[in-house]
């Protein structure tokens, strides 16, 4: 193949092609929450987080991340151990 295709003939109604889509989805959505995370847990305090949004957000989803970032749920869930 001499070129990337930039146009995809999905099936929805095809188990295959609709799995496909929700894992490269849930990949993207992954890949930007770890991005997101990295950015917050730069910062020496959490007030700092809230005066400086990633520049590629909107200060309301910042305040989103920001709110997930601090929830105790989410540090709890940060300390287990991954699952190998």
């Amino acid at each position: 193949m001499d070129r990337v295709l930039d146009h995809f003939d999905l099936d929805y109604n095809c188990q295959e092609h609709v799995r496909t889509v929700v894992e490269t989805m849930m990949t993207a959505r992954r890949t930007h929450c770890n991005w997101m995370h990295a950015y917050f847990k730069k910062f020496p305090s959490k007030e700092a987080v809230l005066l400086k949004p990633h520049p590629n957000i909107t200060e309301a989803q910042w305040k989103e991340l920001y709110n997930l970032f601090t929830s105790e749920t989410f540090m709890v869930r940060g300390l287990q151990k991954p699952v190998a």
